[in-house]
């Protein structure tokens, strides 16, 4: 997974859902929330792990609970979206692939190795999204 697409993603989120962010008047910021989801999906860190990230900054467990419960529906929200582009890789791919291959086969000339070296590249991209 891209560190740099996935931070995007996050802030993007952030931005997208205001009615669940946390008060402002809470001790909870952004930041934290942010900083739980990226310890969430780009260092693997399980949500016990998360939560205990945090008490060892000085957070109370409740609060820490708090800030990994909203990273967490960030999160989900992300990986949805991840999945989705990898099976989009896939299915672009696979029709290049197979247009490329088509028109080969034809015997109109051409050997479209364009077309066919894409298709591979999308097909294998969406089964590293997939994965991720």
């Amino acid at each position: 997974m891209d560190p740099l697409n996935t931070t995007h993603q996050i802030a993007t989120l952030m931005e997208i859902q205001p009615e669940t962010k946390p008060s402002a008047t809470s001790a909870i910021s952004q930041e934290d929330v942010k900083r739980a989801a990226s310890l969430m999906l780009e260092a693997d860190y399980t949500v016990e792990e998360t939560i205990q990230s945090f008490v060892k900054r000085g957070y109370s467990e409740a609060d820490a609970t708090m800030i990994v419960a909203y990273a967490s529906q960030v999160k989900q929200t992300v990986q949805k979206k991840n999945s989705g582009s990898g099976v989009t890789h896939i299915v672009i791919g696979s029709i290049a692939l197979l247009v490329g291959i088509g028109l080969t086969v034809a015997d109109i000339g051409y050997i479209f190795y364009g077309a066919i070296v894409f298709g591979i590249i999308k097909i294998v991209q969406g089964i590293i999204a997939l994965n991720d």
